[in-house]
């Protein structure tokens, strides 16, 4: 006798797709972290130091433009 599966009915798309975020709440997100950024800049100097140090060495890995 073949052993009985229980099986669970399909959940609706809306429930195991993930729904994407608006254009609106992507800006939002963004001008967050830019203003977390800009408030840790402001009250810890070595993390600005940190951060110019990764845009320096990140700028100096590109191709010259001068080709």
């Amino acid at each position: 006798m073949p052993k009985e599966t229980k099986t669970t009915p399909p959940r609706p798309e809306s429930e195991t797709k993930p729904s994407s975020p608006t254009l609106e709440e992507l800006a939002e997100q963004y001008l967050d972290f830019w203003q977390q950024n800009l408030t840790v800049w402001a009250t810890d100097p070595k993390a600005l130091e940190k951060w110019v140090e990764t845009l320096s060495a990140s700028q100096s890995k590109r191709p010259s433009d001068k080709d």
